[in-house]
């Protein structure tokens, strides 16, 4: 799974400048590339973009989600697992 650092144009350019470094040692560290994707500075550049609200996204294949009208959730995965999940309601009781 492909993985990466979301972080705003202004938040990029901090880093750059903080770290006084290039747009693309940013961008190496931020997508977890092998070359400098994993030294001591790019976990740095990385933690700070985070500490700045940037986001740890991962990269997935999109899944369909069945929702059935038999109180079902179903997810069909390409390896031929099936997530099968029932919706239940709970009566709230006094208080």
């Amino acid at each position: 799974m492909e993985k990466y650092i979301a972080v705003t144009k202004e938040n990029r350019e901090f880093l750059i400048k903080t770290f006084r470094t290039t747009k693309m040692a940013v961008w190496r560290a931020l997508t977890f590339v092998e070359r400098g994707g994993d030294s001591p500075r790019a976990r740095k550049i990385r933690q700070l973009a985070q500490q700045r609200g940037g986001i740890l996204m991962i990269a997935t294949p999109a899944i369909e989600t069945m929702h059935d009208a038999d109180g079902y959730m179903r997810q069909y995965f390409p390896n031929g697992v099936m997530l099968e999940c029932v919706y239940l309601t709970f009566e709230k009781g006094p208080g």
